[in-house]
């Protein structure tokens, strides 16, 4: 076949539907997967997928190098053993639960594979879905994007010991330390070389694509997968001034690669029979059902409150693109068969496309089910509520993340009256550990919103961004209180003229609000004052409190 012709049709097929599934607010990995399949199975124009499964296999290389290369190592230190123990504990009940249910069906092997592949969730999805909705820095999406963090690590340490288990020989420990101390010294130097060339787009681009073949070659050589290699050698180089140019450069040829990976997945795709159906339902159950509730068990434990633990087991339902490529390499080395590697590829797309829904509509499950789970929350043994009880002419500040932080900090200064509410109980405890009076709950209860006293506030303060939040706390609000004066902050334009209209006083959109602070200081200040102000907000930055 011309190879014009054969990249031609993977490029076109790949674009059309992509382009179809982007339209209906989904995944374009659905598209590429779904053209493979045209391609391959159904038209039979890809007779020979050899080729692009090479490619495929660099777009995973390359995959995994921007990973690393945008790991930030400084946020999972400041996340604490309490993320690595969510998700270590998630990804060990899940993995044990399914091996334990998958020996009713398969032999020891392949259920240990099975308990592999269900146990990690897709990052892409929630990372998107989160910056969608404003929610990153919510309790339940901190946390999901922690253990999601690392549950890639795990999977890519799994993925790159693949290759031993292939040769029935495991890897000696004392090689990977080897491969993982060489390369570490030898990115040291090639940071230095990267450094001195940075000045030409051209050189730096094949410089890190060079790198990149060079430790996955090196890691082959030590009987290692080559993922570890560009992992780690993305890894190592994020402590680099350049990482974000390195990572700008090289997305666009690993977007292209990775295309490619998806497309071969379609092209081994096999008719489903009724047992890999069965196989399909089972990998849903277990990569979401049992994922949840232990994720919502463990979250429970580690006293969290009955929504964090609910929206973020909702989060954490769904498998891993992980799961795919692990599934992928097992079949090139000769693990799985077509059949398996076809009904785990229809599990995580089923798996993606429910998650979408239920994540997009979290919040009225919840609502749902908020009263069956409601003495639950009696499992929170520690004082999560400070607050004076017949405190009013008060302010009340609805969530306790950065810029709710100023405000009360700003507001401890003047010595006014106060209260704090969010739902992220850890959060609450180190409040009320620093003498602020604080209390723990949902925003929009009718028990919390009796609990601050908010008839009696004088001013009503919501630094949650979610429109759907401060319409109900402003109605709520309304006929509790109707002198209060209401402050909001919302996430764009729209959203603050609908909060206007409904009567709200004052509105904040922060974007907007930095750019005319942007203007003041251009149009008043010298480039001189400029400077002095940075440095004013530096030291106020290092002594803000972190909660």
């Amino acid at each position: 076949m011309d190879p014009v012709f054969f990249v031609g049709i993977v490029i076109i097929l790949s674009t059309f539907l992509a382009i179809i599934f982007y339209k209906l607010n989904q995944s374009p990995i659905f598209g590429y997967i779904i053209a493979g399949i045209l391609a391959g199975p159904v038209l039979g124009i890809i007779k020979d997928p050899g080729i692009i499964n090479l490619m495929s296999q660099i777009g995973v290389t390359f995959l995994l190098f921007v990973v690393g290369l945008e790991l930030d190592i400084h946020r999972v230190k400041k996340s604490g053993p309490k993320s690595l123990a969510i998700s270590m504990i998630q990804i060990a009940f899940v993995f044990l639960i399914s091996y334990a249910l998958s020996r009713l069906y398969f032999d020891y092997k392949t259920s240990i594979f099975i308990g592999i592949l269900v146990s990690f969730s897709s990052t892409t999805i929630v990372a998107k879905f989160l910056n969608e909705t404003g929610a990153m820095n919510s309790a339940h999406g901190k946390i999901a994007i922690m253990c999601l963090i690392i549950q890639d690590i795990v999977s890519i340490i799994i993925l790159s010991f693949m290759k031993s288990i292939q040769a029935s020989v495991y890897t000696p420990i004392a090689k990977a330390a080897v491969f993982i101390i060489t390369t570490y010294l030898l990115s040291k130097l090639i940071i230095r070389l990267l450094d001195s060339i940075s000045k030409s787009r051209e050189l730096l681009l094949l410089s890190t694509v060079s790198m990149v073949f060079f430790f996955g070659w090196f890691a082959n050589y030590l009987g290692l997968n080559s993922a570890l290699g560009a992992y780690l050698a993305g890894f190592f180089l994020s402590s680099s001034v350049l990482s974000y140019e390195i990572s700008s450069e090289i997305k666009s040829l690993r977007d292209f690669f990775i295309v490619l990976f998806f497309f071969s997945i379609g092209t081994i795709f096999e008719m489903p029979t009724t047992r890999m159906l069965e196989f399909v339902a089972m990998l849903l159950f277990l990569g979401m059902v049992v994922k949840f509730v232990v994720v919502f068990i463990e979250m429970k434990l580690f006293k969290y409150g009955n929504r964090t633990s609910f929206m973020t087991g909702a989060l954490m339902a769904q498998l891993s693109i992980f799961s795919l490529i692990i599934a992928q390499s097992g079949y090139s080395y000769g693990f799985f068969t077509k059949d398996f590697v076809t009904s785990v590829s229809i599990a995580v797309v089923l798996s993606m496309l429910i998650s979408t829904y239920v994540m997009r509509y979290s919040e009225r499950l919840y609502e749902l089910v908020s009263g069956l789970i409601k003495p639950l929350d009696k499992f929170n043994d520690e004082k999560l509520d400070n607050a004076p009880k017949r405190i009013k002419n008060h302010i009340v500040i609805f969530g306790a993340h950065q810029i709710g932080m100023k405000i009360a900090k700003s507001l401890r200064n003047t010595k006014k009256k106060f209260i704090i509410v969010d739902i992220d109980s850890w959060k609450i405890k180190k409040l009320i550990s620093r003498k602020y009076f604080a209390v723990y709950g949902d925003m929009n209860s009718p028990e919390v919103l009796e609990r601050v006293n908010l008839r009696k506030a004088r001013i009503i303060i919501s630094t949650v961004s979610r429109f759907e939040y401060n319409a109900l706390l402003l109605q709520r609000t309304r006929r509790m209180n109707k002198k209060a004066t209401m402050i909001f902050f919302a996430r764009n334009k729209d959203d603050a003229l609908k909060l206007y209209a409904m009567g709200t006083d004052f509105v904040m959109i922060p974007e907007i609000f930095g750019g005319k602070k942007i203007y003041d200081y251009l149009v008043y200040l010298s480039p001189r004052g400029i400077r002095r102000w940075g440095k004013r907000r530096y030291k106020e930055l290092l002594s803000d409190e972190d909660i």
